[in-house]
């Protein structure tokens, strides 16, 4: 999770959007279908939605910006449209972004969210479940995640 900076002399639309909250947290999940446990890619980014609003109402942050780059997901939780094979996934988003003061969830590029990509991808590479809270992207993920493989 990062702190917004000054704004910007000639903020873009996205960016005055972040601007309007005070910590922006970059989410991503990542999936792989050879993994009989691992449901499909949209419920990879569901989790990691919930958990990352999980994380930051734990750690007590209450003005947010969670970014994720799954358009799909975004428009589904934020139209509340039904999606029977992610219903629970949605109830849940809803339910945490009840908790929050000011919260908003917003779609981004991949290009623009390589933190999470790199943190969920090279989690994934080790088979292991972690968290990591931090302005910075540590050094040891991208070498094991194959970066080019479909999420």
């Amino acid at each position: 999770m990062e702190e917004a900076d000054e704004p910007l002399q000639h903020p873009t639309p996205r960016a005055q959007a972040v601007r309007e909250h005070r910590y922006t947290c970059q989410v991503d999940g990542s999936w792989a279908g050879n993994e009989a446990w691992m449901g499909s890619p949209l419920h990879a980014e569901a989790e990691g939605i919930i958990w990352a609003m999980q994380e930051a109402r734990e750690r007590g942050f209450d003005d947010i910006m969670f970014v994720s780059d799954c358009q799909q997901l975004i428009n589904l939780a934020c139209k509340e449209e039904e999606w029977p094979s992610i219903a629970a996934e949605l109830d849940e988003i809803k339910l945490w972004r009840s908790k929050f003061n000011n919260v908003a969830l917003s779609f981004v590029p991949r290009s623009d969210n390589f933190r999470a990509d790199s943190l969920a991808k090279g989690g994934r590479s080790r088979a292991q479940c972690f968290s990591y809270v931090n302005s910075l992207v540590p050094f040891w993920p991208a070498p094991e995640a194959r970066l080019n493989e479909p999420v």
